[in-house]
């Protein structure tokens, strides 16, 4: 590992046999390190290696794919006009990579403002739907605190990517230098807090403001974030056993995790509630977590 790594030190821009070593590196956890540096520094000369493996990823998309889009630092036009062609990736991680490598201190440029602020109510959609499945969980109030544990804390992963895409993707949009300080100052909280809600207030359009703010102020309740935020269409219900169902079916595919959809199965095992639900979509994922889960002694359809 060690003499790997210090070939990979040694590669400069230009060197382009060394762009399918370096990706290769990449995916050996030994080696992703010095790898990285080395993506960096060869520049535009991986840009067609990039869109070549974003281009056939599935969903979720491979580790690989997520660690070139970090190593993928230097800013062109090459890099950036393939980034934005995933910048909307179904593959939530990923789609919060490229925003952050698309990231500048100015605002950014007209295509990706467009394709950023189309992505906007998407994520405060997606972070009303975990918010009202929280509360459901906890309207719920009921003995099963044990197996509802490891769906609640799925959730409250999915629920902080979802702000941090609202946050870098306003960054971007906007620019870190404008609106890099307030950021910061508003998850101090505290009187800085304020302050940096009222400049934030003041520096986003009122249609940003509506759907950011209540996702980023900090330590605000489940309920008043829900208060805050424009209501889920079709006035969702605030049943539990409603949302372990659009969970584990993922019909309409506004979830599209695996491990969310382990956590609910999990869940719904422990509270009989699978019954009027189809696992048929579950099954075909070939998820080993889901599979075992489904294969347990209480799940034989």
């Amino acid at each position: 590992v060690a003499v790997r790594c210090a070939a990979l030190d040694s590669v400069q821009a230009g060197d382009l046999f060394a762009v399918g070593p370096t990706i290769e590196a990449l995916a050996d956890a030994g080696s992703a390190g010095a790898a990285a540096g080395a993506v960096g520094r060869l520049g535009d000369a991986v840009v067609p290696s990039v869109a070549e493996l974003l281009d056939r990823a599935g969903s979720p998309v491979p580790l690989l794919a997520i660690r070139l889009v970090r190593a993928a630092t230097t800013k062109s036009a090459a890099r950036d006009n393939v980034l934005l062609r995933h910048v909307a990736n179904r593959d939530r991680e990923l789609g919060l990579v490229v925003m952050e490598r698309l990231g500048d201190p100015e605002p950014a440029p007209d295509a990706i403002a467009v394709e950023l602020d189309r992505l906007l109510p998407e994520d405060a959609r997606h972070a009303a739907r975990i918010l009202t499945t929280l509360a459901a969980i906890d309207a719920a109030g009921d003995d099963h605190g044990e197996t509802d544990g490891p769906l609640r804390r799925a959730l409250q992963d999915e629920f902080d990517l979802a702000c941090l895409r609202v946050k870098i993707g306003r960054l971007v949009r906007h620019g870190s230098a404008r609106l890099g300080p307030p950021m910061v100052e508003l998850g101090a909280g505290g009187s800085s807090g304020s302050l940096a809600l009222e400049a934030l207030e003041v520096l986003l359009s009122p249609a940003e403001a509506k759907l950011v703010l209540p996702l980023l102020q900090p330590d605000l309740p489940v309920a008043a974030r829900l208060d805050r935020l424009p209501p889920l269409a079709g006035d969702a219900p605030n049943d539990l056993l409603y949302w372990l169902k659009d969970l584990v079916e993922d019909g309409d595919g506004q979830w599209r995790s695996n491990w969310l959809r382990a956590c609910a199965i999990h869940a719904g095992q422990a509270r009989g509630a699978l019954d009027h639900v189809d696992l048929a979509a579950a099954r075909a994922l070939g998820d080993p977590i889901i599979d075992e889960l489904l294969d347990s002694a209480s799940i034989r359809r």
